[in-house]
């Protein structure tokens, strides 16, 4: 995900004018969700892991994510208005008036639904549109079984 989304290999077409990191670091994505898995679920952890046998513990959410089937790690979703044909003979002008838009939906993606906790999100304008990846993680909470907070 980083190597793309943060273009972190180098083609004849890349151009870092057209890269832009909104959220995150412009190094590694997953060091981003670590972050959130440490801010989000560390209290739900240790609440979890006390009283427990050592061998029943989750010493790392992630990991123990990571390893399940039943959740991933981080979801991404793309933000793009119009598609390849529709941006085809559009000025690189009009492709960056795009920017304040994609971070105008970034901020009502936030709003709209904040147990989403952004990660990274990334503004790509050399491909066939303008348009932003965004990863997260969704969290939620008031389980009874597991930890009370988990990725949903």
């Amino acid at each position: 995900m980083s190597k793309h989304n943060l273009r972190l290999f180098q083609s004849e077409e890349y151009n870092e004018e057209m890269i832009e990191v909104e959220v995150g670091s412009e190094v590694n994505i997953l060091d981003d969700v670590k972050e959130i898995y440490e801010r989000e679920f560390s209290e739900a952890l240790a609440e979890y892991n006390k009283g427990k046998r050592s061998d029943r513990q989750i010493h790392d959410y992630l990991e123990y994510v990571s390893e399940s089937k039943k959740n991933d790690v981080a979801t991404e979703v793309i933000l793009q208005v119009g598609d390849k044909e529709f941006w085809a003979d559009k000025t690189r002008e009009q492709w960056n008036a795009m920017k304040p838009l994609l971070r105008e939906q970034l901020e009502y993606v936030k709003e709209i639904v904040p147990e989403f906790k952004i990660a990274s999100a990334v503004t790509h304008l050399d491909e066939d549109s303008p348009h932003m990846h965004v990863v997260g993680v969704p969290v939620a909470t008031g389980y009874k079984r597991g930890l009370s907070k988990q990725v949903a």
